[in-house]
């Protein structure tokens, strides 16, 4: 599948949910599940609609800033990277999908997202990005280096500026 250069995701997601990710696609892998991903909940439903609008049939990029680390960074970085799988509408706030997507330690009885949007190819980046090197979708001027981002956002591929 080609990659969408146009745009792609910046989203902040919990190290810890990520590192137990490692064990949920493990997981898959021995359960024989062929296309394993990761699923995670968000109520920003405003930002996979037109994702998902936007993408055509084209992978897009997710960089991810491993957010709640014991201190946060006076310079946040993105240290992860994965491709965009789909989105999903939650049943009464619950994921729909099969439960071995969910990081174990991402699943709540309080969890009531209203999307749940899944994620492949999970991989620590050899080098991690500044924010700077983003620009919401849309906006003329980049994030600055200090930017911290509260939920998943557009933004323009880095290399397309």
């Amino acid at each position: 599948m080609l990659r969408n250069l146009d745009f792609a995701i910046l989203a902040p997601i919990p190290e810890t949910y990520l590192l137990a990710g490692r064990e949920a696609i493990a997981a898959q892998l021995d359960a024989e599940i062929a296309d394993p991903s990761l699923a995670f909940g968000t109520n920003e439903f405003e930002v996979f609609g037109e994702a998902q609008q936007k993408r055509g049939d084209k992978a897009v990029s997710v960089f991810i800033y491993a957010s709640e680390p014991a201190e946060t960074p006076l310079n946040p970085e993105i240290t992860w990277q994965a491709i965009y799988k789909s989105s999903s509408h939650s049943r009464r706030g619950r994921y729909t999908g099969k439960a071995l997507r969910r990081p174990a330690n991402s699943i709540s009885p309080q969890d009531a997202w209203a999307v749940y949007w899944e994620l492949t190819d999970l991989e620590l980046l050899k080098k991690p990005l500044t924010m700077d090197r983003f620009c919401a979708l849309g906006k003329k001027k980049n994030l600055g280096v200090r930017f911290l981002p509260k939920g998943p956002m557009l933004v323009e591929y880095p290399a397309s500026r």
